[in-house]
């Protein structure tokens, strides 16, 4: 609310806003009302930030307001002595915008409840129930007090405020009467949403009569006894519906936004289409259908009666209402919003010569409306003493309907005002209100007062009387009963009346008239099922383009589209034909097949021989008796599994070779390639033939994960536990969601390549297998049940025949994962203690429960020493994937998501690349590169505090870094200084923006360097304004108006006598200032630009000071003159009273200067940093902490694959291919002896064999500090898996990115005199040295 512009347009609203009273003496005027801040309270209103601003703003205010009142109340004229039931010749005087009654009653009766009444009576509303119908409050009113309706002798008294129909006006009303304490308020007759919403937030009942906005049924203190719009919008929804209309266009007045609004909502609700919106326009109104009418049909009309008939003609002119009777193609809907008589109709057709037409009735004018003409109106009751009575009562005080402002009667008997029509539904809704208001206060006293609660309080609660008025059904003075809805509106009643053959005689002479053809039914939304059906069509047959009939060009669109679809659907079918017949013929055609003759099998066929491991251990490939042999295929090794046929069929089924061709598709880093198969038949002893299939399938050198997990040395860290597992899983996701379930899952199955990689194998082939199994079933009971540990209970139950499944696999894994971890097989069957054997524990695995009730589960309690095995998320996921309900484990894929803290985020890539990483990663002087990425972010969040602190105080930018919400607060005291240049605008029109942009900056870079010495706060500047504020956030004990005055002195000095302005340097910079003390509220506004804000009626003073002020002046009012009279040392003189907007004339002073004993300037810097950049001292300090570090030079696996890469992707190498040198066995003896020297590349240690040795070079021992006897040992690389192992390098300051002509990493520059030792200790003159600055890191 700081912002200057905002200023200008609410001072505009509140000027416009100010009621005119009458001049004469005589007529009474109303209380002065509660003090407002000017610029906040009128302004217009158009949101609900605004909305609830008002009602925080009557907080501050209210007290002052009722002393004003009391104030008021002592000089106020006295009322009109005159009797309420005074008659005409009376004296009355006519008052049009404030009035009371009864007169005659004091302010400080207790017996009487206060309530407010806010009709329209002056302003542009066309219609102003205000002049019509006001004396039906004072009936209602009177007959409450007469018939003592209200509880414990208690009577009514109101004053009415004239509103103008206008927003600002009703808000402002509406506030002054919070602060007088009133009880309700009935009204307004126009706008009741901010009105609705200042009462809801002080739970003040308010009760309209007229206001037909919808959006205020859901406040909830707002009972409405008139319907809201939405009622006669059904009724017309539900009219169009009863002709299956779906399709209309809107024609709505300006000042009928709100119910246009509802009845489109409605209509899209009803899923009908609206083509046309259209605000009227009469001087367009003909070009305007025109252009609509072959777009549409029905026309809807939201507005006035009196503009209906121009309406009808234009319609006629335009040839939708052709003159003669015949059938009609266009119709008129018009939604009567105001009360229906039986003979308005004429007004609707003749408008202005309706009583001259009524008895001649021409039927040539009606003919071109019949049945072409609809009106949704209310059900008109059968009464007049009502009306009378009202007309009575508005010639009586306090409207006096009919009397000028000296109270005299004019000549004729009446004046315009009597003489207009009185509306019989709008008295009826204001006599209601006030009779349902008396009988709810008496209803809830009897049922309340037990509770000590008083009639006043009961009265102003407008909760409990919407909530008691909730659905309840009363007897209107209309005649009828009407009924409450859910938000306390009354719902009405409607019907629907057509313009045609007079039914019954009626009292014109008319053949054609407007009658009613049904009633409206709100239960269920519709009209009488009887009534009558119009031909009329919302959109013709053919189209509103006639399109739709174009039979010619119809019929080839559709011929076009069945030939089209046939030959579509002609391709698809041969598509599918196609590839059916070529997958058969891949299948008969035997493309998974190998020719034998390219096979070059090994001598050696009952195993491999042995293979050197990484750590010189030897891994035999124990596969059982199915590797049978290795061999060379297309040069590369594979091996080849030998499997039995059944001697009945000795051939492959069908769905065999449609498995083996899906198998030899399969392409998955993590899946072990399935190369082909061949058919191999062998003669036997007895003259027969023993038939097998030769399963061909990529070799791995590394052996099975049974094997490596049975060597004990090889020593499986958490990384090498997280790269085994997670292959696993990658490789069991891409089989799942490319193949199916494996169906023999087991650690024996799952191998590893030269790469350290775990590939899956033998899946699939579910029949072949099944003969294998039964015959090893028979032959050998204990291995068969070896075999059966990986399966899952339910498929063990079921034997041997039945196929796997997913949630078999995932049990399978479980068992596997915790082999992986407790390294003594499955279920721990060689952990050397006395445990069950196979055959006991598949035996337990049937029953599905062991004595204890569980089933039988691998023991967790013995890998808790293990990698992992403490882990809680390992060990649920064990738990789960061995669920003993196969429903209750989850897939592979959750099983990945729930293991992923497993991998250490710092080491990717495969094992063979992180046995070489085990030597670089030391190379690294990860203590410099953290602190440098430490600093980074510091350096980060500095620039982000720095910037928050800029834009925002202190204590509030720290509590929103918190996160704690920032409350508005108030400041009974601050003082605020405004300042602009006076020619700015003309300096700006003769300066380019670039020029205006770099004065503005160089001034207002002199204007920070000043304030930097006060204690203030920098609000905002816009354009050429300065806002600045002392005593917030934090109060300065009555020292704000000393620190603002000093700082505009400084000010003003400073554009007087040091600045220029650079491209007109001849011209003299004019400052005009303003400062003004007093109370606001400051908070801050806005989520994406957050601004810290003031509001209040201060902001406004300061500005208007500013603005009336002189240039190279400072003006002061009489409140900062004040507060710096206290202070003492400041120059002021009295200027005089100055006439202000809003303000009226107010007493001003000039500051001219101080002396010794005002505030000082404090000894600052007067520069400021750059904004989001560090000092000279600050990059100085981070090049010192941070190593010039260019890349770090991390190693690349050889096969595109990571431990974060998704295993579902279905690639990698076509076929097999040898090893590349570096990644075989370091056994090979192609590589040379070497030692590292300084200038090595430290990416070169991937070369180095077996058996060699990492060399330390001789370095300066004084440059170490340690003694020459302090020599670390030399160690082999067969040694990496020894305890107590760690690579020490000295401190590096830098390492540079020059790479050498064959490789692209970062190398040792030649001049670095350091070495690197590879020990398992090493000792600097007798102490131990770490090999990391914080000591070893445990990789789990």
């Amino acid at each position: 609310m700081g912002m200057r512009g905002s200023h200008k347009k609410r001072r505009r609203g509140h000027e416009e806003a100010i009621p005119q009273y009458p001049a004469s003496p005589h007529i009474p005027r109303p209380p002065p009302p509660c003090p407002r801040p000017s610029g906040w309270g009128l302004g217009p209103w158009r949101g609900t930030g605004v909305l609830w601003g008002v009602v925080g703003l009557l907080f501050l205010f209210c007290v002052v307001g009722e002393a004003e009142e009391r104030r008021g109340l002592a000089t106020r004229p006295t009322s009109l002595d005159v009797d309420p039931k005074v008659k005409w010749e009376s004296p009355c005087i006519s008052v049009t915008s404030w009035g009371k009654w009864p007169e005659n009653v004091s302010d400080t009766d207790e017996k009487y409840l206060f309530v407010g009444f806010l009709p329209t009576r002056q302003g542009g509303r066309k219609e102003r129930l205000g002049i019509k119908i006001p004396g039906a409050f004072t009936y209602s009113a009177e007959q409450v007090n007469e018939k003592g309706i209200l509880p414990e002798g208690y009577k009514l008294k109101y004053e009415f405020f004239d509103t103008r129909g206008e927003e600002v006006m009703g808000s402002s009303i509406m506030v002054d009467l919070l602060c007088r304490n009133v009880s309700a308020v009935f009204g307004p007759e126009h706008t009741c949403f901010v009105e609705g919403t200042i009462a809801e937030g002080h739970n003040l009942p308010m009760l309209s009569y007229g206001c037909t906005n919808e959006i205020a049924s859901k406040f909830k203190t707002f009972v409405r006894t008139n319907p809201s719009e939405i009622y006669v919008i059904r009724t017309a929804v539900a009219a169009m519906k009863h002709n299956n209309w779906t399709r209309f266009s809107v024609i709505y007045e300006r000042d009928q936004e709100s119910t246009k609004d509802t009845l489109v909502w409605e209509a899209e609700r009803s899923n009908m289409t609206v083509n046309h919106v259209i605000p009227y326009d009469k001087d367009r109104l003909y070009l305007i259908l025109d252009a609509t009418k072959n777009a549409t049909r029905i026309y809807v009309y939201v507005g006035h009666r009196n503009l209906v008939e121009q309406l009808l003609n234009v319609m006629a002119m335009t040839g939708m209402f052709p003159a003669g009777q015949g059938p009609k193609e266009y119709l008129l809907l018009y939604i009567e919003n105001e009360e229906y008589n039986s003979d308005d109709w004429l007004q609707y057709i003749w408008g202005n010569i309706a009583s001259e037409q009524k008895n001649k009735c021409r039927t040539k004018d009606l003919l071109p409306f019949d049945k072409a003409f609809m009106v949704v109106a209310n059900r008109k009751p059968e009464f007049n003493e009502f009306s009378q009575r009202v007309r009575e009562y508005n010639k009586r005080a306090p409207f006096c309907l009919g009397h000028d402002n000296n109270g005299n009667r004019p000549r004729d008997g009446r004046s315009v005002a009597v003489g207009l029509k009185i509306p019989y539904l709008p008295s009826a809704h204001l006599y209601d209100s006030v009779q349902l208001y008396a009988r709810v206060v008496a209803e809830l006293y009897e049922e309340l007062k037990d509770q000590n609660v008083s009639v006043r309080e009961i009265a102003s609660n407008g909760t409990l009387i919407k909530d008691k008025l909730r659905n309840i059904t009363y007897e209107s003075i209309l005649g009828f009963n009407m009924t409450m809805n859910i938000n306390a509106t009354s719902e009405g009643k409607y019907s629907v009346y057509l313009f045609s053959d007079c039914p019954n005689a009626t009292t014109t002479n008319c053949s054609l008239c407007l009658h009613k053809i049904s009633d409206y039914h709100s239960e269920n939304r519709s009209l009488d099922a009887t009534a009558v059906r119009l031909d009329i069509l919302d959109e013709p047959l053919c189209g509103y383009d006639g399109q739709k009939c174009d039979t010619g060009q119809l019929y080839q669109k559709q011929i076009a589209w069945v030939l089209g679809s046939i030959l579509v659907l002609c391709l698809f079918i041969s598509t599918i034909l196609y590839r059916n017949w070529k997958y058969e013929q891949e299948i008969v055609g035997l493309q998974w097949r190998i020719n034998q003759m390219d096979l070059t099998m090994s001598n050696n066929h009952v195993s491999a021989g042995s293979r050197q491991s990484l750590v010189s251990a030897v891994s035999f490939d124990l596969h059982g008796l199915w590797y049978q042999n290795l061999a060379k295929y297309k040069g590369a090794v594979v091996c080849v599994k030998m499997i039995p046929l059944n001697q009945k069929r000795p051939e492959l089924s069908r769905n065999t070779m449609k498995e083996m061709r899906n198998m030899r598709e399969m392409k998955q880093d993590n899946v072990c390639a399935f190369i082909g198969a061949y058919v191999e038949h062998n003669k036997v002893s007895t003259g027969g033939e023993r038939a097998k299939v030769a399963l061909v399938s990529e070799y791995c050198p590394r052996g099975s994960l049974l094997d490596i997990l049975a060597m004990e040395d090889i020593k499986l860290d958490c990384l090498f536990i997280s790269s085994l597992v997670h292959d696993l899983l990658r490789g069991m996701i891409f089989l799942h969601s490319h193949f199916g379930p494996h169906g023999n899952l087991k650690s024996s199955n799952c191998v590893v390549n030269s790469r350290w990689v775990l590939q899956i194998t033998d899946y699939g082939l579910h029949d072949l297998r099944c003969e294998t199994l039964n015959q090893l079933e028979r032959d050998d009971q204990v291995q068969f049940h070896r075999q059966m540990l990986w399966r899952a209970p339910e498929l063990l139950r079921k034997g041997i025949d039945a196929p796997g499944t997913k949630e078999g696999d995932v049990y399978s894994f479980g068992i596997i994962f915790h082999e992986v971890i407790g390294r003594q097989g499955p279920y721990g069957i060689y952990d050397g203690v006395a445990n069950d054997d196979a055959t006991d524990i598949i035996r337990k695995l049937k029953a599905g429960s062991t004595e204890a009730g569980s089933p039988y589960r691998p023991d967790l309690n013995k890998i808790v020493d293990m990698p992992y095995g403490a882990d809680s998320s390992v060990r649920t996921a064990m738990q789960m994937s061995w669920s003993e309900s196969s429903t209750e484990r989850p897939t592979f894929r959750t099983l990945k998501l729930k293991l992923k803290g497993m991998k250490d985020k710092s080491k990717k890539g495969n094992l063979m690349d992180h046995m070489m990483q085990m030597m670089e990663q030391y190379s690294k002087n990860q203590e410099d590169l953290v602190a440098a990425r430490t600093q980074a972010l510091r350096d980060e969040e500095r620039k982000t505090k720095d910037l928050l602190h800029r834009m925002l105080p202190t204590s509030v930018a720290a509590s929103l870094m918190q996160g704690i919400a920032v409350e508005p607060q108030g400041f009974d005291a601050v003082t605020i200084y405004f300042s602009d240049i006076v020619g700015f605008t003309s300096l700006s029109a003769e300066s380019t923006p670039y020029e205006v942009v770099t004065f503005l900056n160089d001034l207002y870079t002199l204007f920070d360097k000043i304030i930097r010495g006060y204690d203030v706060y920098k609000v905002e500047t816009i354009g050429d304004a300065y806002m600045v504020v002392s005593g917030l956030p934090h109060p300065n004990n009555g020292r704000h108006a000393g620190e603002i005055a000093s700082m505009a002195l400084e000010l003003l000095d400073g554009v007087q006598h040091k600045f220029v302005i650079h491209h007109r340097p001849e011209k003299k910079l004019l400052l005009r200032i303003g400062l003004h003390t007093g109370p606001v509220i400051a908070g801050v506004v806005g989520l994406t630009m957050p601004r810290y804000c003031l509001f209040g009626d201060t902001v406004n003073t300061a500005s208007r000071m500013e603005s009336n002020g002189e240039p190279l002046r400072i003006h002061i009012s009489e409140r900062c003159r004040d507060a710096l009279e206290n202070l003492g040392g400041y120059l002021t003189e009295k200027r005089g009273l100055v006439p202000m907007k809003g303000k009226g004339e107010v007493l001003t002073f000039w500051l001219n200067g101080a002396i010794k004993d005002a505030i000082q300037r404090r000894e600052v810097s007067e520069s400021l940093p750059p904004l989001l950049q560090l000092s000279d001292t600050e990059v100085g300090e981070l090049r010192k902490r941070s190593p010039r570090l260019s890349s770090l030079g991390n190693r690349t696996s050889s096969v595109p694959r990571s431990m974060e890469d998704a295993g579902d992707l279905n690639g990698g190498p076509g076929g097999l291919v040898d090893d590349p040198p570096m990644r075989d066995s370091p056994g090979s003896k192609v590589f040379r002896r070497r030692c590292l020297s300084s200038n090595f590349r430290t990416s070169s240690v991937d070369n180095t064999p077996r058996g060699s040795l990492l060399c330390p070079p001789v370095t300066n021992t004084t440059e170490r500090g340690s003694t020459p006897d302090s020599v670390p040992q030399s160690i082999s690389l067969d040694g990496l898996n020894q305890s107590g192992l760690r690579l020490e390098v000295p401190a590096l300051q830098t390492i540079t990115a020059a790479t050498s002509p064959s490789s692209s990493e970062p190398t040792l520059p030649l001049e670095d005199k350091r070495g690197v030792n590879f020990c398992p200790t090493a000792r600097t003159g007798g102490a131990s040295v770490p090999a990391h600055g914080n000591g070893e890191r445990n990789p789990c």
